[in-house]
């Protein structure tokens, strides 16, 4: 979480940060984007900061829903898009982007890989 924080506080480019939650307990990652935003409310510059998680602890948040971004498979690779119409109205209505857009990053018929012997 240190160093979470200090590369927040160190320079002005694009942070990229590839699924922060790994080997932390759920509290603590639930913090993750409240620590984020509070950070970079204080600093006297604005970084860029690009998560990718998969966590519903850290997407379930009261946090803007506008800024994420869902990545799903298509025949030709991945698209990516923000919420739709329907989602955002549901983000508007209060629900968190890990009831609303997360289980649409879920991956088909994953239920079945628990079938194989």
């Amino acid at each position: 979480m240190i160093a979470l924080f200090w590369a927040l506080l160190a320079g002005d480019s694009m942070l990229l940060l590839e699924e922060p939650e790994l080997s932390l307990n759920d509290a603590i990652v639930a913090q993750i984007p409240l620590l984020i935003d509070r950070i970079k409310r204080q600093v006297k510059y604005r970084r860029q900061v690009l998560v990718t998680t998969h966590s519903e602890a850290m997407l379930g948040n009261p946090i803007d829903g506008r800024s994420v971004l869902l990545v799903t498979p298509t025949d030709d690779g991945s698209e990516i898009r923000g919420p739709d119409e329907q989602e955002s109205a549901l983000l508007t209505e209060g629900l968190l982007p890990s009831e609303v857009l997360l289980p649409k990053a879920r991956p088909k018929e994953a239920e079945h890989l628990g079938l194989f012997k």
